[in-house]
């Protein structure tokens, strides 16, 4: 009995302990649950730096996570708050933000994770946390912390499903936020290159070019991964700023005094020379035809003079010759409308060559037509309509690319109508070689020039034009025997013309591209001893003293381009010569002034474009210089590589 006693209380003391221990076991896991669950949430930490966003910002191994909607394991056990306590997280009032750098960097760590994971909204929740808890003193940290906010505005605006007016407004967010980035640290290149993209979005053009700049100079790594859009940015914003220039010369040009003489010396001389031909500028061939007509009895050989002053044509004609290009158009309307009838085509000729010069393409072709069909025409006038009209289409060819195919077409018909009106005018093979080198079939060009050539041999004009030809040809097929035909065929022109300006000028600027600098200035010399008051040999003498690239020379070659702006006040070439001497000597407010000079000179989109590049990368340079307080000589060298770039990729 004693011993089963003994037995029994052993059994119901272990039964105590058993129930003891269960009980605090369950205990302990009750509240090892509670304090688990009410604990809060802590930032994961990130390996290495393989999530930073104000880095890399490569897609991190949990962007899987948005296939179901929610982040993978190693992000939700830092998460799994309930509703309310990641909004009380979330939400920092201004009294219980610790300015503390450990916990803002907690902040955008855990940011990071959630831009890594594509949840951008969420990720914007962590980053501004992080900018509240970083304390004023630590600039550098704000401003990365600005810049990924920033980054998350820029992922929310390029989302496929974003509304339109929502986009605009990231792109605001993004640009406010880079620039506060800026602000704290200005040699912060990429937040230039994000803001760059979010100005491109906004359509503000100019300053995202500058930002490119900017953040190309800054940092060479991400210049080189910004000059695509770059490339792309300044194609565009060439575009809209050629539009907006051309419009302010939009026809008529509104009695701007400036705009009315913007017609160079050299495009004068050759206006000149064509109508010499049509006998439309010689007063004495037009007092001619007038007195063959205007014959009437009782009327005095006085009177008949008088008459023929007060012609709008002929007061045309003087004013085209003094400059006044603006009243000269205008007489010739009066002229077309009031006139004297003998002298309308001529008046609508010359009215296509002043709307030709000013690229107003779609009225030179309805004047030309309206020219052509009129019943006074002569054989010759209509000839040379033929030929305008050809010269207006290869101009809208140039300019409208999309329409190549079809307007060559339309160019070489016209040229087969001339040569239905005369089959032996040089000048009609001289027009149609330009077509065929602008069609890419240049020895059919120079078949055109042999033959423009063997039917004007009293005139340098056809040998000027053969002999540049050959050499362009050759430099393209790396013909030797071809430079050799034209050098041979210059020198005998120029032992038969030797008072040719045309061909001394045309052989001097083939010797230079060819390298043989003291042949070449020999005969730019020569050109301009027999044309002293043309700005044009002034011009080339000038560039090729400056290729030469000797001090005395350079200081001789700048003389010359002034000399040639005296000359010529209108040649956008001379400006455009002088700009690039002004950068090269850093003088950038006189680079910038000749390139606007340059500008206001021309009417054709292509050069326009081109300038308004150059003018407006100048002007961001020095901005640049200026804000970044860094010499502008290290801005140009920097962004020289960038330019190379862009060039190759052209």
């Amino acid at each position: 009995l004693a011993h089963n006693k003994m037995a029994s209380s052993g059994v119901s003391h272990f039964i105590k302990i058993g129930v003891s221990i269960t009980l605090g076991a369950v205990v302990i896991v009750a509240a090892a649950y509670y304090y688990f669950k009410k604990k809060p949430e802590r930032p994961s930490t990130l390996r290495d730096s393989e999530q930073r966003v104000d880095d890399e910002e490569r897609p991190p191994r949990e962007a899987k996570a948005k296939e179901n909607g929610r982040l993978p394991e190693e992000i939700t056990s830092t998460s799994r708050s309930n509703d309310e306590g990641t909004k009380e997280e979330s939400v920092d009032t201004e009294e219980a933000v610790t300015k503390d750098i450990e916990v803002a960097k907690d902040w955008k760590m855990r940011g990071n994770k959630w831009f890594g994971a594509e949840n951008y909204k969420k990720a914007l929740e962590y980053y501004e946390n992080a900018l509240k808890h970083c304390p004023g003193d630590c600039t550098k940290d704000m401003s990365v912390f600005h810049q990924n906010i920033s980054a998350a505005y820029e992922r929310l605006a390029h989302h496929p499903d974003v509304a339109e007016e929502d986009m605009k407004q990231y792109c605001l967010a993004v640009i406010q936020h880079c620039s506060q980035a800026i602000s704290l640290n200005k040699l912060y290149g990429k937040a230039y290159a994000r803001r760059a993209r979010a100005y491109g979005m906004t359509l503000s053009l100019k300053e995202a070019l500058y930002d490119y700049i900017a953040a190309a100079v800054l940092d060479e790594a991400i210049g080189r991964i910004v000059v695509r859009d770059m490339h792309r940015l300044m194609g565009h914003y060439s575009e809209v700023l050629c539009q907006e220039e051309i419009k302010r010369k939009t026809w008529p040009p509104g009695g701007s005094s400036t705009l009315s003489k913007n017609l160079s010396s050299q495009t004068v001389d050759s206006l000149l020379q064509l109508g010499t031909r049509l006998k439309c500028f010689t007063k004495k061939d037009l007092q001619k035809l007038w007195e063959g007509q205007e014959e009437g009895e009782g009327v005095s050989e006085e009177e008949q003079r008088e008459k023929f002053e007060r012609e709008p044509y002929i007061k045309a004609v003087d004013a085209f010759k003094e400059r006044n290009y603006l009243k000269a158009i205008t007489l010739c309307e009066e002229a077309i409308d009031t006139g004297s009838e003998m002298f309308r085509p001529h008046s609508r000729f010359v009215r296509v060559i002043l709307l030709h010069l000013w690229s107003q393409t779609k009225l030179a072709l309805e004047e030309l037509d309206a020219a052509i069909l009129m019943p006074q025409i002569t054989k010759e006038m209509l000839l040379y309509c033929y030929l305008m009209k050809a010269e207006v289409l290869l101009k809208e060819v140039d300019e409208v690319k999309e329409l190549e195919k079809e307007k060559e077409k339309e160019v070489m018909d016209v040229i087969n109508l001339a040569l239905t009106v005369d089959q032996n005018n040089p000048d009609i093979f001289l027009f149609r070689a330009k077509a065929q080198m602008q069609r890419g079939r240049p020895m059919e060009g120079l078949e055109d020039l042999r033959k423009a050539c063997m039917l004007d041999r009293d005139s340098p004009i056809p040998i000027a034009n053969l002999g540049y030809g050959l050499f362009k040809v050759a430099a393209l097929t790396q013909s030797n025997e071809m430079i050799a035909e034209a050098d041979k065929l210059f020198k005998e022109g120029i032992e038969t013309f030797p008072k040719s300006a045309l061909l001394h000028s045309t052989y001097g600027s083939m010797l230079q591209d060819l390298k043989r600098f003291e042949d070449a200035l020999s005969h730019c010399e020569q050109a301009l001893e027999l044309e002293p008051s043309n700005a044009k040999h002034s011009y080339n003498r000038g560039l090729l003293l400056l290729q030469i690239g000797k001090d005395s020379d350079v200081e001789d070659g700048i003389k010359c381009l002034k000399t040639a702006v005296e000359l010529d006040p209108y040649s956008a070439n001379t400006y455009k010569g002088l700009a690039f001497m002004e950068s090269q000597n850093y003088n950038m407010d006189g680079a910038l002034e000749c390139y606007q000079k340059a500008i206001r000179c021309l009417t054709s989109k292509a050069p326009i474009s081109d300038l308004l590049i150059k003018h407006t990368m100048l002007a961001a340079q020095v901005k640049i210089a200026q804000d970044l307080e860094i010499d502008v000589e290290t801005v140009i060298e920097k962004l020289d590589v960038i330019l190379k770039e862009i060039e190759e990729a052209q």
